[in-house]
């Protein structure tokens, strides 16, 4: 046990200077270093010595923050679709600092337009991106009540969301000039 804990200690630098490599956030680095020396420590009695120990803890490493890296692209993915459905404010009235009269129509049609794209997607898509964002459900929880393969569910999510992409991006924009009109 005290090896272990000596070879933790030795490999955290390491590590450190390996994620230096990847582009993640400020807190990422950490947490990745967590759990890649967590990983170590449950798999060290899997190591066959096939490859050299540094090569080993090199792919753990990398996985551990390639892993990272996608949680993150689903994060911004969500938050982006979330942003689509919901619009964020985009030019609060600086006197009350809420948003200003045109703002919130502007952002009442668009949001009105986005549902109704949402609503023309084919149905079976439409329930897969609803189940995956808006019920927050993960990729395996989905294959399991459909009954596909976690690759099936994630290709059709993909998918759905380039269909909504393409749809959302021919509508016109709303603009509070056409509040004039």
């Amino acid at each position: 046990m005290q090896d272990l804990d000596h070879l933790l200690r030795e490999l955290r630098p390491r590590i450190q200077d390996q994620l230096r490599r990847y582009p993640l956030s400020d807190a990422d680095p950490a947490d990745v270093t967590q759990t890649t020396l967590l990983r170590i420590a449950e798999r060290i009695g899997d190591f066959r010595g096939d490859a050299r120990l540094s090569t080993w803890i090199f792919r753990i490493t990398e996985n551990q923050a390639l892993m990272m890296m996608r949680a993150n692209r689903r994060r911004a993915a969500r938050w982006v679709v979330e942003a689509n459905l919901e619009a964020l404010a985009d030019d609060p009235d600086p006197h009350t600092h809420e948003p200003a009269a045109d703002t919130l129509f502007c952002r009442a049609r668009r949001n009105a337009r986005v549902r109704d794209v949402l609503e023309d997607l084919p149905r079976s898509q439409r329930k897969i991106l609803l189940a995956h964002y808006e019920d927050g459900l993960e990729l395996a929880e989905i294959a399991r009540r459909t009954g596909a393969s976690a690759t099936t569910i994630r290709s059709r999510i993909h998918r759905a969301r380039a269909n909504l992409r393409t749809r959302i991006e021919a509508l016109t924009p709303i603009t509070p000039a056409d509040l004039a009109a």
